[in-house]
């Protein structure tokens, strides 16, 4: 998970990476849209289940989820700007990293949420394994990742680019990169079974404000955006976003 600075209060540690200020409140938006990653989350969440939320960020997602889902939530947070933003909104916070010590305190969990964590992760392969401990025996993990072989990542290579930004899929506090197939191997290594893996449409996205997408009315952009994605998710998914439980067969395989 991203770390921050002192420098500023609310900056992340980048070095230079972003030729713009990156701020640790700038994911902090309570848009609902169907077709991006926090309407897919709560799709997957049954109502009154118990859910920890890892890297809860500013709780907008949290806040969402309990508000459609009506459940127990337990959100954690290296970041204690964001974690302070969470607790504003009613929710409950931990202040720092995910341990073994969380599930033997609180208990087991029907639902542990990812979402835009494990890119941030020197070893998310580390965190994936030691979060079977905390699932119920029917539980989901459920995590989003974005798509580093969107087209605009592409055609940024194709001139030659690889700019780091503020936000998005060239967050510059990204360690990892991820398209579907990595994303399918690094579950199934650290020993998960997917039962769904789908995209966002990342409508927001300014590229998508630009031509020839700004000839498509702004009420309809969206839907055809998200067309595009189910289309060819490879190339316009915004962000892999998918549901797993623990396999079957041994607690770690391979």
């Amino acid at each position: 998970m991203p770390s921050s600075t002192e420098q500023g209060g609310t900056e992340e540690a980048v070095r230079g990476l972003s030729a713009e200020r990156v701020s640790a409140l700038r994911y902090n938006s309570s848009t609902i849209d169907p077709f991006e990653s926090t309407s897919i989350i709560i799709s997957f969440i049954k109502p009154g289940s118990r859910v920890l939320d890892i890297g809860c960020g500013t709780g907008t997602v949290s806040h969402a989820i309990r508000r459609e889902r009506d459940i127990d939530i337990l959100g954690i947070e290296p970041n204690r700007e964001r974690a302070d933003a969470a607790r504003k909104l009613g929710l409950t916070v931990i202040d720092g990293v995910y341990t073994a010590d969380i599930p033997a305190e609180h208990g087991r969990f029907d639902y542990i949420i990812l979402a835009d964590v494990l890119e941030h992760l020197e070893d998310p392969f580390a965190l994936l394994a030691s979060l079977q401990d905390a699932l119920t025996g029917e539980g989901r993990l459920i995590a989003s990742l974005p798509n580093v072989a969107h087209w605009t990542v592409r055609l940024a290579l194709l001139r030659g680019r690889f700019d780091y930004q503020p936000t998005g899929i060239m967050d510059a506090t990204h360690l990892r990169w991820f398209t579907k197939v990595s994303v399918i191997a690094l579950f199934e290594a650290a020993g998960y079974e997917i039962d769904v893996i789908t995209h966002s449409a990342g409508a927001w996205m300014s590229e998508y404000r630009r031509w020839p997408f700004s000839a498509i009315k702004e009420h309809r952009r969206p839907k055809f955006i998200n067309w595009l994605a189910s289309r060819w998710h490879g190339l316009f998914a915004c962000q892999h976003v998918l549901s797993a439980k623990r396999r079957a067969t041994s607690r770690l395989e391979g």
